[in-house]
């Protein structure tokens, strides 16, 4: 899903960048989308929780989130995993 686009219900709003993984579960926790392509932005923190559907073939993740929730999503300000 890395590269894969941000589909919200209201339009494309960025890119998975990369994600947070739970150590002891190997769980996905977070995506880190990076918004900047879409609006003066940065790299936010979305739970996996909102994904409604992947699609493999447009390289696009549908999220049940308008953009303004995900640009008002918690700033990811570390390093990739």
């Amino acid at each position: 899903m890395i590269g894969h686009h941000i589909q919200a219900v209201d339009g494309e709003i960025g890119h998975v960048e990369d994600f947070i993984i739970d150590e002891e579960t190997w769980a996905i926790r977070y995506l880190i989308i990076d918004t900047r392509n879409w609006w003066e932005g940065k790299k936010v923190l979305v739970s996996p929780q909102w994904i409604e559907s992947i699609s493999w073939s447009e390289s696009k993740v549908f999220v049940n989130l308008t953009r303004e929730t995900i640009k008002q999503s918690p700033e990811y300000t570390g390093s990739p995993c």
